[in-house]
């Protein structure tokens, strides 16, 4: 998810029960195995799930949101994982995501005077 500074971008994935059991689900943020605690964080939260927490009925198919924003312009990554009871037979793999806030481009307005530099006609 790439967002301008101070905005919010989302995305999606789709989840089907195709079993025959109501399953109860929670999505949690998942710290990795080698998630360095002396690395630098700021503590700011910048991943959100929308309703993660309910119920998936038998041939119920669910569309899980999940948003960024950051005030701070970088690259940010977190992984959620999906718990459910009762287990599930083909556990879903970890979700990674990944986002970009961007800073405005203070450089447009001089990128187009040099390239306009090479319109004119010499002739």
């Amino acid at each position: 998810m790439i967002a301008p500074s101070g905005t919010i971008a989302e995305d999606s994935v789709t989840v089907k029960n195709i079993g025959t059991t109501a399953i109860t689900y929670e999505w949690k943020l998942s710290l990795r195995g080698d998630f360095v605690e002396s690395k630098k964080s700021d503590f700011v939260q910048r991943f959100w799930c929308h309703y993660p927490r309910a119920i998936i009925l038998p041939g119920e198919e669910k569309q899980f949101v999940f948003s960024f924003t950051s005030e701070k312009v970088g690259m940010y990554n977190e992984e959620w994982e999906l718990w459910t009871e009762p287990l599930l037979k083909n556990q879903l793999p970890i979700l990674s995501l990944s986002g970009m806030s961007t800073s405005e481009d203070n450089l447009v307005h001089k990128r187009e005077d040099f390239w306009d530099q090479f319109d004119t006609d010499f002739t």
